[in-house]
């Protein structure tokens, strides 16, 4: 038995004919985990280093549109692609996608909230 039974990346691996959204995965186990990024070696995205949203880095969007704070909308380049970037201007710093992922906690989007629910009115 995996240490996250509810890894969803397992879940995948049992359940190959479920059209379960994959492109979305959920908690997964250490392992699962590891074995996913260490296909993605070469994976980076690109901080825009200029600011900060909060306390979340802002990273190149997914085909240039714009900048996100969401990992599951950045665009990503190869280590030879990324340090290019860099080198023509430095405020945008490589990162590896497998390291953006560790360091990756979950937040509520207002605007996606928003969508789904009418926000609580705020006390006086």
């Amino acid at each position: 038995m995996h240490p996250l039974p509810s890894c969803t990346q397992c879940w995948k691996d049992l359940n190959p004919n479920n059209s379960k959204d994959f492109d979305n995965l959920g908690p997964m186990c250490e392992e699962c985990f590891t074995k996913l990024n260490a296909a993605r070696e070469n994976e980076y995205i690109l901080q825009d280093s200029r600011q900060y949203i909060g306390n979340c880095m802002y990273f190149w969007a997914l085909n240039g549109q714009g900048y996100t704070c969401h990992l599951n909308n950045v665009q990503i380049y190869t280590k030879e692609e990324a340090f290019k970037q860099h080198r023509s201007r430095s405020s945008d710093i490589p990162i590896r996608l497998y390291d953006a992922r560790k360091a990756a906690t979950l937040q509520v989007d207002v605007q996606l909230y928003r969508q789904v629910a009418p926000l609580p009115p705020r006390n006086p």
